[in-house]
């Protein structure tokens, strides 16, 4: 698919065109799309995960560039030579990209967890070749995963049963101005015994990331990661873990201990 053919598609006739894929292909699938930018909201068996680790992997990519919040299954996965996490949003996600294209060789992806997919190269399919395209695309990793499911004849279930066990959950606290949530990571980075009461639910930290916030990763595998909303007096929770009822619960003990702390 061209960028002619993906700017005739955009946004008038996305709906459309993901039906008549999805009959083909013989799955039912349903997608909304944000008036701001063309993102799907995609139905339970379709994950972000699915339609992440599929489209790119399915795509041949080297290298995917995606920010820190993203679930730690892409490297789990072992489809990519190289992960690179950057802060959230996809101008720092495009600017990584382009710093790891500078380098001939590599097939340089990106990906934002709410829907952005990014080609920085062109990908060779058995449909043809799809060309680069450095802004969010929505239907690609739609129509990818499907396809694959097609050709396997399996539900998309099936492929998520085979992504690693990771799954995240995340949840933002209102009314907190950026310097009081900048405070409050301030105070966790540079006070390892406070981080620890802070984090006491979650058990023993095994390593931290300054990346964008406070991202703690601790000795049971889990994560927990807190940042100040770039754009909103919103701050920001986080968590990972190996099931969804894992990642609830740390999500759940982590917002108590925010609430406490802001009083």
């Amino acid at each position: 698919m061209t960028e002619e053919e993906r700017a005739r598609i955009f946004p008038q006739h996305a709906g459309a065109y993901i039906s008549t894929v999805s009959r083909k292909f013989r799955h039912e699938i349903g997608t909304t799309f944000d008036h701001r930018v063309i993102q799907p909201l995609a139905p339970h068996e379709f994950p972000t995960e699915l339609r992440l680790e599929r489209t790119y992997g399915g795509l041949g990519a080297d290298i995917v560039v995606t920010p820190i919040t993203s679930n730690s299954l892409i490297e789990a996965s072992g489809r990519f030579a190289r992960t690179r996490r950057t802060r959230i949003g996809s101008p720092h996600v495009i600017a990584a990209m382009a710093e790891a294209m500078a380098r001939p060789g590599p097939r340089v992806a990106g990906f934002e967890a709410n829907g952005g997919f990014l080609l920085g190269y062109t990908a060779e399919t058995r449909a043809g070749r799809i060309a680069p395209l450095m802004t969010r695309d929505a239907v690609l990793p739609i129509l990818v995963p499907l396809a694959e499911a097609a050709r396997r004849r399996l539900p998309l279930s099936a492929l998520v049963a085979e992504l690693p066990g990771r799954r995240t959950a995340s949840d933002r606290l209102a009314g907190i101005a950026p310097a009081q949530g900048e405070a409050l990571i301030r105070r966790l980075v540079d006070d390892p015994a406070a981080r620890a009461r802070f984090f006491v639910a979650a058990g023993p930290e095994a390593a931290i990331d300054l990346t964008d916030g406070l991202r703690v990763t601790f000795a049971n595998g889990a994560v927990a990661h807190l940042r100040p909303s770039g754009n909103a007096p919103e701050f920001r929770c986080y968590a990972e873990a190996e099931d969804q009822e894992a990642a609830d619960h740390l999500l759940g003990t982590t917002l108590d201990a925010t609430r406490r702390a802001f009083g």
